[in-house]
């Protein structure tokens, strides 16, 4: 009788490790991106700051720490509405933290950074209607990487000539 209680108790020790397994397996791929952070809306306005930095509204809230990098794209609108990347702006090993604060005014110069690259032949912003999507990848020390991601309004831009 003991020995088949023992029985039973290491298959139900096997079975319920093995469902623990299978629930970790499927529900931490399950775990959304805004349990970290979200990026509801990026807006490129008309204003400028008495410098001539474009000034943004951003609506983003960071819920909790974490490590994670960005991308930011600008991209041209065509004629027949489709967008192209003439700009890609990244950051890598970003520290998030729930106490960050944007600042007062923020700018699209700002908010894209400073490692921004043109896409070749473009050495140049030319005159047109723009926008920029953002990715936010969060590297939870645990799950698999997360992404957020919005475009914002579209905006118009006169010719700029990009710093080499």
């Amino acid at each position: 009788m003991r020995r088949a209680i023992a029985t039973i108790s290491d298959r139900t020790s096997i079975v319920l490790a093995v469902l623990g397994w299978l629930c970790l397996l499927l529900v931490v791929p399950l775990w959304p991106a805004s349990f970290w952070y979200s990026l509801r809306t990026t807006v490129v306005t008309e204003d400028r700051t008495p410098d001539g930095h474009r000034i943004m509204q951003v609506d983003r809230t960071i819920h909790h720490d974490f490590l994670g990098d960005y991308r930011v794209e600008e991209q041209i609108k065509y004629h027949g509405g489709s967008y192209f990347t003439i700009q890609t702006c990244r950051g890598a090993g970003i520290r998030y933290r729930r106490d960050a604060s944007l600042p007062p005014v923020p700018t699209l110069d700002w908010w894209k950074g400073d490692s921004c690259r043109m896409v070749k032949p473009f050495t140049e912003l030319p005159a047109g209607t723009y926008r920029i999507c953002t990715w936010v990848t969060i590297r939870p020390s645990v799950l698999p990487p997360k992404e957020v991601s919005v475009c914002s309004n579209d905006f118009r831009r006169e010719t700029a000539r990009i710093p080499s």
